[in-house]
């Protein structure tokens, strides 16, 4: 979140908020340097902290779920970008 907080910015975003439901005291302070508002409703002074904890089901991703979902949203975003029978926007 830090390094597309940073990317938004340079880009010339007027205003950067950023959003978590639950983050780490340290994650919020960090953050908070960096954009314009910070909202979390949840926010824990636990060591060692885990995003986990706060959720009654929780399950890491395989490499082959976030593959699925990445190429589902590139897809989705093709077809966000093509203009009505053109192109992908962009593309030649």
């Amino acid at each position: 979140m830090m390094a597309a907080s940073k990317s938004i910015r340079q880009r010339g975003a007027a205003t950067v908020a950023a959003a978590a439901p639950v983050a780490s005291s340290t994650a919020r302070e960090l953050l908070a340097a960096v954009v314009d508002e910070v909202v979390s409703p949840v926010i824990s002074h636990r060591t060692p902290f885990a995003v986990a904890g706060f959720y009654r089901e929780w399950h890491d991703l395989t490499d082959e779920e976030v593959s699925v979902e990445l190429k589902g949203f590139a897809e989705y975003g093709k077809r966000q970008r093509r203009g009505p029978g053109g192109p992908v926007l962009g593309e030649t």
